[in-house]
């Protein structure tokens, strides 16, 4: 069981009139779009479902096709008995291309598992693809790349900083990151010759960090009542982009597994890169493989990142206060999915045995 006690509101339950109503006024000064997965509106009418029509949908129609008829995958997992039956897991794996996670819902949903996805909320930005989401009860993550480009864009829709795909160029980038992580202050950028939209942003970027404190914290919630409450599985890609070979992973994962106590299942996952090539969401002809680890727990392989003392899940201050247990957790993790990886997506330097 987590540090908080469960109750039917459990998404909103910590936030009051007046904290919601500086997020609103927030969001009206950054003109974030009413659209957004961004948004408070938007986060906070997330709800999780403990049966997912939409992945039963998916898992027996649409990719059965796919892989037993056009033109025939054969899905190899080793290590199945490590997946539990209605048992809330945290599943954990590793991105090698859009699409490699297709065959393992496949193969949970058949095994009678019902889950949920943290999905990056850039991939929102297609709005075919947020009604999907949306639908299948996923959790959108509103990272400070995607949240500090957005800002930009709605702010100065014409700007010469934004490229042809309205993205913003890496040195405007740095610069903002720079400011949103505290390493560099408005005179500092001012004395550097940054532009005006970045002084103007960084000139905002207080309210920018509070605003986005307070959803990761509500991603917090959404993902506790998921794992706790409804009792079905989350399915995070802790390296956060798409690799071939093993990459640097984020801590969420490690955020969620010692707060919640839930088991962590590793899994390694080879050759979907050579399936999914490019943005194909169909698979080719061949062979995907995965190796599903053992459990991993608080009392077992996490224990000594333990952290005995409440904190808020997925807050700025926890992930200051608490960062040696979440990077040490997160490396332990990895390292196992590195272990079980076939030599072609193994980072050894990365993550040593």
């Amino acid at each position: 069981m987590g540090h908080g006690s469960i109750n039917k509101d459990r998404n909103n339950s910590n936030i009051n009139k007046d904290m919601e109503q500086k997020i609103l006024q927030i969001e009206s000064e950054l003109q974030l779009p009413r659209n957004s997965p961004l948004t408070w509106d938007h986060l906070k009418s997330r709800t999780i479902s403990s049966y997912n029509l939409f992945h039963r949908f998916i898992g027996y129609i649409p990719l059965a096709l796919n892989f037993k008829f056009f033109p025939g995958l054969k899905i190899v997992v080793d290590g199945k008995e490590n997946i539990p039956k209605r048992e809330p897991r945290i599943y954990t794996m590793n991105h090698t291309d859009n699409s490699n996670y297709f065959p393992l819902l496949y193969t949970l949903i058949r095994n009678n598992n019902d889950f949920t996805i943290w999905i990056k909320g850039k991939n929102y930005k297609n709005p075919f693809q947020r009604r999907l989401f949306d639908f299948g009860k996923m959790i959108p993550v509103p990272p400070k790349n995607y949240l500090l480009t957005t800002i930009h864009q709605r702010l100065f829709p014409d700007s010469r900083e934004l490229n042809s795909k309205k993205e913003l160029n890496p040195e405007i980038y740095q610069q903002l990151k720079d400011s949103f992580d505290g390493t560099i202050d408005v005179e500092t950028l001012r004395e550097q010759h940054a532009s005006s939209e970045v002084i103007t942003i960084a000139q905002k970027m207080d309210d920018i960090r509070w605003y986005h404190d307070q959803c990761m914290q509500q991603v917090g919630r959404i993902t506790e009542n998921a794992l706790l409450e409804k009792r079905i599985s989350l399915l995070i890609f802790p390296e956060g982009t798409r690799n071939v070979t093993l990459g640097k992973a984020r801590t969420g994962i490690a955020q969620i597994a010692l707060y919640t106590k839930v088991p962590v299942i590793p899994i390694a996952c080879d050759y979907g890169d050579l399936i999914y090539p490019g943005h194909n969401p169909f698979a080719k002809k061949g062979t995907i493989v995965y190796h599903i680890g053992k459990p991993m727990t608080i009392d077992d392989q996490l224990k000594p990142y333990k952290i005995d003392e409440p904190y808020a899940l997925l807050s700025t201050e926890s992930q200051t206060r608490h960062k040696p247990q979440f990077e040490g957790a997160t490396t332990a993790i990895m390292t196992e999915i590195n272990r079980m990886l076939h030599p072609r997506h193994q980072n050894n330097e990365l993550y040593k045995r």
